[in-house]
């Protein structure tokens, strides 16, 4: 979308992290920093269903965060019920544990939340140089006018082969009449 907004010659929209296949939230907290959220759903009064883990959360990571928890006591129990491609942990708590959750908060307590940082971009431009960078929008602007440059090389490249065919052309149908 941006860079249609940069050959139109509009402002840039600031642009936010994205993952591919992830389905929970990123959240702003400042002009390089986010938190992501996973997705936890409450299916009732005693049951829990993470159906995402947040950005850099891996499943056995979290899975130990969720054996650790049985043992101080903060849920009773878990399932794993996950695929190839999507996580799923069934957590069962009693009405206690759930209010001690709800309390703190679903998320916090559950940690289903991490931070990114966007502020240690480094990387190499045109030149095969190692460059640091200050936002998306600034690679992103750097990246577009290369590729102006070089579609205006690979046009002029281009539109030089279609004279030469004309020309020759032009002299077989000079010989033929």
């Amino acid at each position: 979308y941006n860079i249609r907004r940069f050959i139109s010659r509009q402002p840039l929209i600031p642009m936010t992290p994205w993952y591919r296949g992830f389905k929970g939230d990123i959240i702003a907290r400042d002009k390089t920093n986010w938190t992501t959220r996973g997705i936890i759903q409450k299916k009732d009064k005693t049951t829990l269903i993470v159906e995402e883990l947040p950005i850099q959360q891996w499943t056995q990571s979290y899975k130990t965060f969720l054996e650790e928890s049985i043992t101080s006591k903060k849920i009773s129990s878990f399932k794993e019920e996950h695929t190839d491609k999507s996580v799923r942990f069934v957590i069962n708590v009693n009405t206690t544990q759930m209010n001690q959750l709800e309390t703190i908060g679903l998320y916090r307590s559950l940690k289903l939340t991490s931070t990114l940082s966007t502020s240690n971009m480094f990387l190499f431009n045109a030149e095969g140089k190692l460059k640091k960078y200050a936002s998306a929008e600034e690679i992103l602007l750097e990246f577009c006018e290369k590729r102006i440059d070089l579609y205006k090389r690979r046009k002029e490249y281009q539109v030089s082969q279609l004279q030469e065919v004309l020309l020759e052309l032009s002299n077989k149908a000079r010989f033929i009449s």
